[in-house]
């Protein structure tokens, strides 16, 4: 078994279900085992497997494992782009309110970022952190220190660069057999952190002249907070990476959908008259050390960038996807959603997907996330009752689970969606597309189906969420 793997093999742990990619950084011998240091790849995580939990991935596996980080790497820096479009307009428009009208065509908006100094204890994290600041425009400058010295040179960095934003990270975890979290001795590199943290703090006191994010992964979080870091990680430890651990539901009627479906909270944020109003209902199904923030609606609206509708927000824990070959399983009717990236589309394709009898939602990887806030609201938590999972392999797979792929797009080959032909498949996957430009080609020139809405009066498309609702009646499980 162990002439099988090497140090620096990518591999996949098959008790995770081959969720990521890691390398091999060392083998070494536990209780008579042989267990593997991994890292991996594209997310910032150590993790240790015995030798016999490990898949070694072929080169397509790896490519599509790559090309999966690449995609969602890629919405994530455009969802960015689209806020700051976003507070640039709103910018804009509350501006031209105090100017003279003819005043108003000369106001320009400019960014100056606040700098950036990072300093890490992984050169490779290092190295991709960095070369996201570039894309964003940020001016950083970066430091490989390890964690146990960055005490010792933190404040000769921050006298020489003097950011407005310091970064103190790395890898850190509560060593094995550990189980008491309030210790600082049981965590890897809590100690180094907070060393580092007070450091900084004697440079420069004010929590408003020097922002200091601190620690990584299940660090001490109060213990951080305590020595001077803004912000650090989890208070309940949770293993984080480019995807948030977490999401938010917004407004007690939404949050008590997701508690029915069994979804866990985290914490929640209101305005401090709802606590014995419209949040009581929620706080009395919530545990009762579970932390609760609250504000008034001015504070909230500063905190979130908008004005909260009904005053309340709760984090809630992600769920476990379902495989896709369960889902499929269980299903006669799914919705393939691919490219779709407006939140409130994805969030109205959910309610009419539950409201009509829909199985299952599958997404590809292009698609926006179902657990935005925005599209978590817009469905009214529909979200949290059809069960749904991410597609990592082309639409055309589905085949593979018995499902007959339908392409909702106008072609001549198109046929009508009241065809019979289709109430008579025993499943099919309905597939939507992009807001702008529809399906690709290759999808369409992939599906057993391709199927048009009759329209009249010249119309020629509908909105992909009004699309939808269409389709699931007519195609749906009636």
């Amino acid at each position: 078994m162990s002439e099988r793997f090497q140090i620096g093999d990518f591999v996949t742990r098959l008790s995770h279900k081959k969720d990521m990619l890691f390398r091999i950084e060392a083998i070494q011998q536990q209780n008579g085992k042989k267990i593997a240091v991994l890292k991996g790849v594209d997310l910032r995580l150590w993790a240790d497997a015995p030798l016999e939990d490990l898949s070694v991935p072929t080169a397509q596996e790896i490519n599509r494992y790559r090309q999966s980080y690449v995609k969602r790497s890629t919405e994530l820096m455009r969802g960015i782009e689209r806020r700051r479009k976003d507070v640039i307009g709103d910018f804009l428009s509350r501006a031209k309110i105090s100017y003279k009208k003819n005043e108003c065509q000369q106001l320009e908006v400019f960014e100056l970022p606040g700098t950036v100094l990072h300093i890490d204890g992984d050169k490779e994290y290092l190295d991709l952190c960095l070369s996201t600041y570039r894309q964003l425009n940020i001016r950083a400058s970066g430091f490989y220190v390890p964690e146990e010295k960055q005490s010792d040179e933190v404040q000769a960095l921050l006298m020489e660069y003097t950011p407005d934003i310091l970064i103190l990270t790395g890898h850190d975890g509560l060593l094995k057999n550990r189980k008491n979290f309030s210790s600082l001795e049981n965590y890897r590199n809590s100690g180094h952190f907070v060393r580092a943290v007070r450091k900084a703090r004697e440079f420069e006191p004010g929590r408003d002249d020097l922002i200091i994010f601190a620690g990584a992964c299940q660090s001490h979080y109060e213990a951080l907070l305590r020595a001077g870091a803004n912000f650090a990680s989890s208070p309940r430890r949770v293993m984080i990476h480019a995807y948030d651990p977490v999401f938010i539901a917004e407004s007690p009627k939404v949050i008590a959908v997701a508690l029915d479906a069994g979804m866990e909270p985290v914490s929640l944020l209101c305005e401090e008259r709802h606590l014995a109003g419209d949040a009581a209902p929620i706080l009395a199904r919530c545990p009762e050390d579970m932390p609760v923030f609250t504000g008034s609606r001015e504070v909230l609206a500063r905190l979130t960038g908008y004005t909260l509708t009904r005053g309340v927000l709760c984090a809630m824990r992600r769920p476990q996807l379902p495989a896709l070959s369960d889902l499929c399983a269980a299903s006669r009717r799914l919705v393939v959603i691919d490219g779709v990236t407006d939140t409130t589309n994805i969030g109205a394709i959910f309610r009419s997907a539950a409201a009509l009898g829909i199985d299952g939602v599958v997404l590809t990887r292009t698609a926006c996330d179902p657990l935005n806030r925005r599209s978590v609201r817009v469905s009214m938590g529909s979200v949290f009752l059809v069960p749904w999972t991410w597609l990592d392999g082309p639409v055309s797979s589905l085949s593979d689970h018995g499902f007959k792929t339908v392409a909702m797009a106008l072609r001549k080959n198109s046929v009508d969606i009241d065809d019979a032909r289709l109430k008579a498949e025993p499943r099919l996957a309905i597939v939507m597309g992009t807001e702008g430009e529809g399906l690709d080609t290759g999808v369409i020139d992939s599906a057993d189906y391709v199927v048009k809405i009759p329209m009249h009066h010249g119309v020629d498309s509908l909105n992909v969420a009004a699309a939808s609702a269409v389709a699931f009646w007519e195609l749906g499980k009636r």
